[in-house]
């Protein structure tokens, strides 16, 4: 049962690119919902959940390793792909097979427990994961033998400057042969009611069907408008289907290897 509140539902958003689709027809005012919207980076939104400062966030789908049983998700609806994805990549100098130190992302939940998985089940190399903090601030700092993982905008904005990068989203289904699910609305289970689902769910209909609009309205992009609308609408999946779940219960029970 849910909860009665005397105040609008805390809905977290990740401030990416990707989840323009999910949360456009909310932010900009086209339908009218219950929410206090709150956009952030996925490890700030995961952090926001456990500590109450959300209700409901758009959230890393590697948290469902750390949030308990009082967390749930609402079905049907999330951020996934079905083959390369551009915006979760390993950037890095030289061969793979050369790879010796690998930079973590800071803003990342589930892009840096995907990097270890790929890395060790298709290259069979585990080297060593360096802390997010000590990342160089550009890929021109990167020295041979280094990487580093790279998540939303700026994998994005990578894309087009560095020539080896592993995009994560492809390797996934060479691994697996399985879509992935980078992010779901999730939070405590007394607050996915029907209050939250039903106007997350029609703004995913509804921004869907009108991303070149969505873009045409953003001034900053990490990638060309027309770049920007193909990502959307054919890197990206925004329902999750039977196949999506399984892609998703396959990557939780190989990265608790990796916790």
């Amino acid at each position: 049962m849910g909860v009665k509140l005397d105040r609008k539902i805390k809905l977290g958003c990740v401030n990416f690119l990707n989840a323009c689709p999910l949360i456009y027809p909310l932010n900009s005012g086209l339908l009218p919902h219950p929410f206090e919207i709150h956009m952030d980076v996925p490890l700030a939104l995961v952090a926001g959940l456990r500590n109450g400062e959300l209700d409901v966030a758009l959230a890393s789908t590697g948290a469902l390793l750390q949030l308990g049983p009082e967390y749930s998700y609402i079905p049907g609806m999330g951020i996934c792909s079905n083959g390369p994805v551009q915006s979760v990549v390993i950037c890095h100098v030289g061969d793979i097979e050369c790879l010796t130190h690998l930079y973590l992302d800071a803003a990342s939940v589930t892009g840096n427990l995907l990097a270890k998985i790929i890395l060790d089940k298709t290259y069979n190399i585990h080297p060593q994961f360096l802390p997010p903090g000590k990342a160089p601030a550009n890929m021109d700092s990167l020295k041979a033998g280094e990487g580093c993982v790279l998540i939303g905008d700026r994998a994005l904005e990578a894309g087009a400057k560095v020539r080896k990068c592993i995009d994560m989203g492809g390797a996934w289904r060479e691994l697996t042969g399985l879509p992935f699910i980078y992010a779901l609305w999730m939070g405590r289970r007394e607050f996915i009611t029907d209050e939250v689902r039903i106007p997350l769910y029609n703004s995913y209909l509804l921004g869907v069907s009108m991303i070149p609009r969505i873009i045409s309205s953003y001034t900053h992009l990490p990638l060309e408008p027309d770049d920007a609308v193909k990502y959307l609408e054919e890197n990206l999946i925004y329902e999750v289907t039977e196949e999506g779940e399984a892609g998703l219960e396959c990557f939780l029970k190989l990265a608790e290897e990796y916790i």
